[in-house]
């Protein structure tokens, strides 16, 4: 079982060794913090984005505030000292390059093997590999030319994929396997991963994770008439999320259409 430590808030923390970073990762200078803050009156805890210039919430998509890792680690072991401090950790930030993260949770099925999403990733995908805050899941950073290959969330899968304006809280704990320490020096195959991205047309169905490019067929008036109605009134999160990304996507970020939608869904 991995060790858990506390900080001087009591806060309860992974531990970590960002030691374990590999170089060509290190020596990018693209690195943040993070701060555990609890989700309105729950217990829930989630991890928000500090700027290093600023310590306020966000930085993750201004790479003029971004630091190395070097600088990182000094600040925070300087942090960790302090009765309240103002971050916990240290983020790598993702901001439309040729690096990216992929975020795989719930790895292991209930006979403790790696389910099989997990398992090609870690055997198929060159790249900087550490387990996840969690203990349940694992980082993958790593490098693509694919302009294809975007943020995305899937709740179901277990896998976010992080290219721009986001970040992942490193622990620096290295899985030891075939890539654990090294970090690809050019774009790398990522044919393991692109079998479980959807990529066909939405077909009409409540499934709204199948756009490849807008449809000519759903104007507005028919998303509101027909999509928007057909919506169950428990649709989780991140379901409203994907439905937010697919309409972005059909209307080509058009300003008014979301206004428009805004309204529809008051």
């Amino acid at each position: 079982m991995r060790e858990i430590t506390k900080n001087a808030a009591g806060v309860r923390l992974a531990a970590s060794n960002y030691q374990n970073i590999p170089k060509g990762l290190r020596e990018q200078k693209s690195y943040i913090f993070w701060r555990l803050e609890s989700v309105s009156k729950s217990s829930k805890l989630i991890k928000i984005p500090i700027n290093p210039s600023t310590l306020n919430p966000g930085g993750q998509n201004n790479p003029r505030c971004f630091i190395d890792l070097e600088e990182a680690v000094t600040r925070l072991q300087l942090e960790e000292s302090q009765i309240n401090p103002r971050f916990h950790g240290i983020g790598l930030a993702f901001h439309n390059t040729d690096t990216i993260g992929l975020d795989l949770d719930h790895v292991y099925d209930e006979n403790g093997n790696l389910k099989p999403l997990a398992k090609e990733v870690l055997e198929n995908i060159e790249g900087f590999v550490e387990e996840s805050i969690s203990g349940n899941g694992f980082h993958v950073i790593t490098k693509t030319d694919d302009p294809n290959i975007q943020n995305s969330i899937n709740t179901e899968l277990g896998l976010d994929i992080f290219r721009n304006n986001s970040f992942i809280a490193l622990t620096g704990l290295a899985v030891k396997n075939n890539w654990a320490d090294t970090f690809p020096s050019k774009p790398v195959n990522l044919n393991a991963l692109k079998k479980y991205l959807h990529t066909d047309t939405y077909d009409g169905s409540n499934d709204f994770d199948n756009f490849k490019k807008p449809d000519p067929n759903w104007s507005l008036e028919r998303v509101e008439n027909e999509l928007l109605n057909a919506l169950p009134n428990d649709l989780s999160y991140p379901k409203w999320l994907e439905v937010g990304m697919c309409l972005h996507f059909q209307f080509d970020g058009s300003l008014m259409t979301h206004l428009k939608l805004l309204i529809v869904l008051a």
